[in-house]
Parts: C-alpha cells; structure tokens; sequence
C-alpha cells in the first residue's frame, strides 16, 4: 500500500484556488491543472513526473486493471482470470481503459514532458523546486522523508520544517468499477550476489557479516541507532533521545549496505522506529489507515505468479514502458496497444497462457 506514492504539492493547488484534497481522478487531474495553469510561482511548473518510469504504472493501472501493477523487473506479472482463463493482467480486456486516462492526462499538458527521460534524481529536484506539481515514488516513507524532505526541502527552506503541511499524499482513487484498490506486487524477496573469486577465508568472512545483520543486535541498532547515544532502553520500552534525528542519514549504511541481507521494510511502520520523522510517521499513519479502510485487492491467483512452464520461464512483460510508448504515440490508444500486444504474441504470449492455464487445472486450481 505504502510503495507507490503520489505526493503533491498542497500549497501551491491552495495557491491555485483548490481548497478541497483530490479523492477521485476528476478531482486530482483539476487540481493538476489549476496549478499548471496559475502557476503560482511563476516557474513553468508541468503537471505529474516520476522519479523513475518504471513507477508509472503503480498509478495508472489502479484505474482499470489494478493488479497489473509490477515491481519493474519484467517477471512479476500477476494472473487472474477473465473469460474463463488465467491472463497476466496487463491483458485484461480494462487493460485500454488506463492506457486512454494516461493517455488523457498526457495531451492534456498534465504529465511532465521529461517523465519518460526522467531518471537519477531528476524528478525529487524538480518537485521539491516547484517545477512539477506531482511525483510518484517508491521507498515508502522512509524515503519521502530522507530523499524529499530532509536531503532537498530543508535545504532549499532552511529552518522551515513544513514539508507534510505543504506536501500532501494521494489517497487511493477510484477504480472503473467503483472500486479503490492499491497497487500489489508479488511476495517479498532479495538476493545478494557473492562473486565465484572470493577465497574461502573471504567467504566466510562475508557469511558471518550476514549472519551479524540478521541478528537481534544489529536490528535493534539498525531500527533505533546506538544505544545510549540515540536512544535508551528499559526492558522491551524504547525511547528515543531526539524524535527529529534521522539514523538513516545519520548512519548511511543502514540503509544501503544493510539491505544486501534484510529489505526489513515493514519496521518502518513501528511508532518508535527512528528512520523517519514524527511528522512523516504521522503522514504514513493517515494514508495506511485510510487505505486498510477505504481498498480492496483484486482477485488474482499469485500462485501463478511463481510456477514454472516452458515459456513462462523467460517471458518478461515490461510493461511500464509499454505505458510509456502508448502514453506518447500518436496512433490511438488501442491501435498503439494491439500493436504492442502483438508484439508479445510473437514472443509467444499464447503459448505461455495455455501453459499456464493446463498447470493450473492440473493443481487444481479453477
């Protein structure tokens, strides 16, 4: 729920004259315009960017074929079924449905025209600048809150602690159906790779570093910082010594060299967990409570997601770009998207779906 993010710039929509948060598409896409079209602060400001097209589809998707959502790497396609057979769901027969609103959105000057070149840090400078009224991220809040609000924000408005008054984050739309759903992606995994040249003595070295950040230990550091330095401990009950430190920029390896053996990302949802700020704590809070309540999960069958056939087993659906090329073509949307589709028959999308579909009645699963 927490990993495709839609921040946007509140202040400026109040600038423009919108004085309510967006709850439907309708609602989002005027407030897009209204500051693009006022631009409050005289900088040319476009409409929705990303910090990395691979993001795009963590919101568009939702709008007619939520579970097509994907993680980026091309294999995490989910299934469900349509017509009486297992489809990945970028297929759904809805799939056009979100490709015409990315479309719309596009024509209608309301998505940044660098979005498709967008990579690095492009799109956090240009949000935080005010040149871009809307971003979608990933990283949870942890990362709102290091990479936008203390590494950008504070620096470009120094003394001002008022990113989550000025910076709000949008609640789950409605679907065609009616329907909110928030984006999914398949289970949870990792991987480290070791390089086969290593000597003996280094690989044990490096095993027993593993086994060193999987401990209690090095969580309880990594989650709270140094004991006694960051926060104190009595029993089970952690304080913390200063709600406002960041151990995650504090102390930059907890956040990138620890992960080679633990994501450890739903930490970030305990209340005395350092890497964010009390402020964003309290954003995250509003959003996951809002989305627990208000979404749903579309029915997929993730079992399908992870078995092995023939030609599954090297079928890669990337389908962030395939948005990206229909969002910025000129050919109508479905004439565009039949031609991209074709594209992945000739790979032998058919072929996989029949394997597919045969595995999964012989698992038994209808």
């Amino acid at each position: 729920m927490l990993d495709r993010l839609v921040a946007y710039r509140w202040d400026l929509a109040q600038a423009a004259g919108i004085t309510k948060e967006p709850e439907t598409w309708e609602q989002f896409r005027a407030m897009l315009k209204a500051i693009v079209d006022k631009d409050p602060e005289n900088k040319h400001i476009t409409g929705l960017t990303s910090v990395s097209r691979l993001l795009v589809g963590g919101l568009f998707w939702l709008y007619g074929s939520p579970a097509a959502t994907s993680d980026g790497s091309g294999s995490d396609y989910k299934w469900i079924k349509e017509d009486g057979r297992y489809i990945p769901a970028v297929f759904s027969k809805h799939a056009t449905s979100s490709l015409q609103l990315l479309r719309d959105f596009y024509t209608s000057g309301l998505i940044d025209p660098d979005l498709p070149i967008t990579k690095g840090n492009m799109g956090l400078d240009k949000f935080t600048d005010g040149k871009v009224a809307a971003i979608i991220t990933s990283g949870m809040f942890r990362s709102v809150d290091a990479n936008m609000n203390k590494n950008r924000w504070q620096k470009l408005y120094p003394g001002k602690d008022d990113f989550y008054d000025k910076v709000k984050f949008l609640k789950p739309l409605p679907s065609m159906d009616g329907k909110r759903y928030s984006p999914v992606f398949k289970t949870f995994w990792s991987e480290s790779y070791i390089s086969s040249n290593v000597s003996d003595a280094k690989m044990e070295r490096i095993l027993q570093l593993f086994d060193y950040m999987n401990s209690p230990e090095f969580l309880e550091m990594r989650h709270y910082g140094l004991d006694g330095v960051d926060y104190t401990k009595r029993g089970e009950t952690i304080t913390k010594k200063d709600p406002s430190v960041n151990i995650l920029l504090k102390y930059p390896s907890f956040s990138s060299f620890a992960n080679l053996a633990n994501w450890d990302g739903m930490f970030g949802l305990d209340p005395n967990y350092t890497g964010i700020s009390p402020k964003a704590y309290d954003a995250q809070q509003e959003l996951l409570s809002y989305a627990l309540k208000m979404t749903s999960k579309q029915a997929y069958e993730p079992r399908l997601t992870n078995i092995s056939t023939k030609t599954k087993n090297t079928f890669t659906i990337f389908d962030n770009d395939d948005m990206i090329r229909v969002m910025i073509s000129k050919l109508p949307v479905n004439v565009i998207w039949q031609s991209i589709v074709e594209g992945y028959k000739a790979k032998g999308l058919d072929q996989m779906i029949r394997e597919v579909n045969d595995k999964a009645k012989a698992m038994g699963i209808e």
